[in-house]
């Protein structure tokens, strides 16, 4: 999205909110787990991410 607020391709970008939570965990565990990186699993790292939602202390772009 253009700093306008326009869509500059087909493609939207948006802030994630607390029901994206195990989205953003499935995306998360996956891209660790390519790399061979640890990871706490799907499921811990959905309520990390929704606790961080939640309080305002992340903005993850979905």
């Amino acid at each position: 999205m253009a700093a306008d607020g326009h869509t500059t391709s087909e493609h939207v970008v948006r802030r994630a909110e607390a029901a994206d939570a195990e989205a953003v965990a499935k995306l998360l565990h996956d891209f660790n787990s390519e790399f061979d990186e640890p990871t706490p699993g799907p499921r811990a790292l959905a309520e990390r991410v929704r606790l961080l939602l939640s309080e305002g202390r992340t903005a993850i772009l979905l």
